[in-house]
């Protein structure tokens, strides 16, 4: 399997943040790469991480 890498820390980061206010108003934080490495990638936005591994 092969992942658009370009297309995945976006995704990732939209994820992160529907889930970190899904109750709520999104809010004007943003998210924070944490790492961006070809073997995983992870962000998190207000108390939320997300990670994905290759």
């Amino acid at each position: 399997m092969t992942t658009d890498a370009p297309a995945l820390l976006p995704a990732l980061q939209t994820r992160v943040r529907e889930t970190a206010h899904a109750r709520t108003p999104a809010c004007p934080c943003g998210a924070a790469t944490l790492a961006d490495r070809p073997d995983a990638t992870v962000v998190r936005h207000a108390g939320t991480v997300a990670k994905a591994h290759a």
